[in-house]
């Protein structure tokens, strides 16, 4: 009787992780499909080419598709975790620090990106500047090769090639000017 009991303890046990990896197995499979699939459709809008033409240089095609992929696989390990039977606590707390990862990455890594963003639509609307201007940063001085929504791009006199941020370029240069 004890032994019955402990084989179907046992047993019951096993098809509980036998069915967490199968899921985890298949959240897998799904992930690097999915992500696949929506990185094959977006190059053929190619939105990447779209993105660039509006001079905006973000790999969209690879952020979609790691996004998709990577929020399966969390999908996956958090129905796994849930068929081993961890208590719903356990699970909406790392759901919750996974959210809060996410959102600090996605902070950190656009946290350059909108002040230039901001500065280059300002400096384009104005038209203050334009191609083949000379201007002076400092000690060094050059003409503008291009000026895009997030830097401009200086030839400086030994021919060197400067980027300068929009942010940097409105906050130091164009209030200078306007003194």
């Amino acid at each position: 009787m004890v032994e019955e009991s402990l084989l179907q303890s046992f047993n019951k046990s096993f098809i509980e992780l036998a069915a967490a990896l199968a899921i985890l197995l298949l959240g897998l499979v799904l992930g690097r499909f999915f992500g696949k699939l929506i990185h094959h459709l977006l190059r053929q809008v190619e939105i990447d080419k779209l993105l660039k033409k509006s001079k905006i240089n973000i790999p969209l095609e690879e952020l979609v598709n790691s996004i998709v992929k990577y929020a399966i696989y969390v999908i996956a390990a958090v129905l796994a975790l849930h068929q081993l039977g961890l208590a719903t606590r356990i699970l909406y707390s790392i759901i919750l620090i996974l959210i809060i990862f996410l959102l600090a990455f996605i902070v950190l890594a656009i946290k350059d990106f909108i002040p230039n963003l901001i500065a280059g639509i300002i400096i384009l609307r104005r038209k203050q500047l334009k191609k083949g201007d000379t201007i002076q940063i400092g000690n060094m001085s050059g003409k503008i090769v291009d000026i895009t929504i997030t830097e401009i791009k200086i030839k400086a006199e030994n021919q060197d090639i400067l980027f300068i941020p929009n942010a940097f370029f409105h906050k130091h240069i164009m209030r200078k000017k306007a003194s």
